[in-house]
């Protein structure tokens, strides 16, 4: 004799939601309780003090900051990122460019980058040890 496993927690939810979608009425009774629970846990500006409606002001303002910096990173995101470019017909032959690729032009960069750095610290190596003999001859 085989016997059934219970039914977990949302094996049951999602059977009653299902059998509750089926029946119009039903659907209708849920979407008017859930607003009616929404408007007894609503407060209105005219029914809080002072204090109540400052902290609910500052939570507003909060939420507006966020909105508009996550706005503001979705149009970054959107301006920076380049347009597709068409797709060749045989892709193992492509047209050489005179442009260097991505690759080489950042290890160019890269590589003037180290020089100039490279080339500032030698000169400020030449001030210091400068700087040193004269201290160390004030000192004699």
């Amino acid at each position: 004799m085989k016997t059934k496993k219970p039914l977990s927690a949302a094996e049951r939810q999602r059977r009653c939601r299902k059998k509750r979608k089926s029946e119009p009425e039903k659907v209708a009774e849920v979407k008017r309780k859930d607003l009616e629970r929404y408007h007894a846990r609503k407060k209105l500006l005219a029914d809080m003090n002072v204090r109540e409606h400052r902290i609910m002001k500052r939570k507003w303002q909060q939420a507006n900051i966020k909105r508009r910096e996550k706005k503001q990173m979705l149009e970054n995101v959107l301006l920076d990122t380049p347009a597709l470019s068409p797709i060749p017909e045989n892709p193992q032959i492509r047209p050489h460019s005179a442009t260097p690729t991505l690759s080489e032009a950042s290890s160019a960069r890269g590589r003037k980058k180290v020089k100039r750095d490279r080339s500032k610290m030698y000169k400020d190596n030449i001030k210091l040890q400068e700087k040193n003999r004269t201290a160390g001859e004030k000192n004699s």
